[in-house]
């Protein structure tokens, strides 16, 4: 049945010369009875609604709160790169991970802004450190070494940030 419909029959109900509004099997159906029905549905309507997008935030936060762990793991992981690997020296460089960054980075809103500085901070620097690595494996040569220094130096750097933005990860992930 449709809106205009369902008006017609109010209407049709509250004529003078009617005594009420019949249903397809020929019983009058009153005006009370077609209000309670309206009424059922449009609350039926309006509660699917309200779940609905309820539920639909509870996934995005959980969503949310999975990509930051993921991007806790990925930091955890490039700290302990710095601390086993020599990550600049030899003809071995090692690349630090940032793909969990890629996924995570639009979510960013939901962290304090101090911590959206550190892990946006940390992950510039590694972003840095990777093209550096990858500019001297295409050009520097094989063994030549010639950005080693600066790699670890670099990497030194990083390794503080590294433990700085996992801290501050944590303490938000534990708030939850």
């Amino acid at each position: 049945m449709t809106a205009s419909n369902l008006y017609l029959l109010i209407l049709a109900s509250t004529d003078s010369a009617s005594s009420g509004v019949f249903s397809g099997s020929g019983t009058p159906i009153d005006l009370p009875q077609i209000t309670y029905i309206t009424f059922g549905a449009l609350l039926g309507a309006g509660l699917t609604i309200l779940s609905t997008r309820y539920l639909e935030r509870v996934r995005a936060k959980e969503l949310r709160d999975q990509k930051f762990k993921n991007l806790l793991a990925e930091l955890e992981d490039n700290i302990l790169m710095v601390d086993r690997y020599q990550l600049a020296g030899g003809n071995a460089k090692i690349r630090f991970a940032n793909s969990m960054w890629d996924s995570a980075k639009g979510d960013f809103v939901a962290l304090p802004s101090n911590l959206q500085g550190q892990v946006r901070k940390v992950y510039n620097e590694i972003s840095k450190f990777n093209s550096i690595i990858d500019y001297d494996l295409r050009f520097g040569g094989p063994g030549t070494g010639r950005y080693d220094t600066p790699l670890e130096v670099l990497s030194r750097e990083i390794q503080v940030l590294l433990k700085d933005s996992i801290a501050g990860l944590k303490a938000h992930l534990s708030k939850k």
